[in-house]
């Protein structure tokens, strides 16, 4: 009995989770992403109301060619590598590290440690 009441919570959880991610509007997260990547400042990405989903989103969304300076950006306007947010923070940690973003290291190690 409990463990149909536990399997039911976890798809009661993963159905709550596919409808919070469904009511994502990726498509905006997705123009912010590009645009920064463009070169538009990190300050002028609208994230008013964003939830945890919306900046996994927004990271995995970034691509591999950032600069350092984009990195600085993010990081300075969004401070990342200071996030109290684990979500987030692995997000950023792992673009960190796909760029060798040296600033970032020292929280990477409190991460795995």
């Amino acid at each position: 009995m409990l463990v149909k009441a536990i399997e039911h919570g976890q798809e009661a959880l993963a159905r709550h989770a596919k409808r919070k991610v469904s009511a994502l509007n990726e498509q905006l997260v997705d123009e912010q992403a590009a645009a920064f990547a463009k070169g538009g400042a990190a300050s002028s990405i609208a994230t008013k109301d964003w939830s945890t989903q919306h900046w996994q989103h927004f990271l995995e969304s970034l691509p591999d060619t950032l600069t350092a300076p984009q990195l600085a950006d993010l990081d300075r306007t969004f401070k990342f590598t200071a996030s109290g947010n684990s979500e987030v923070l692995f997000g950023w940690l792992r673009i960190a590290i796909r760029h060798r973003y040296q600033p970032a290291m020292p929280a990477l190690e409190r991460f795995l440690t």
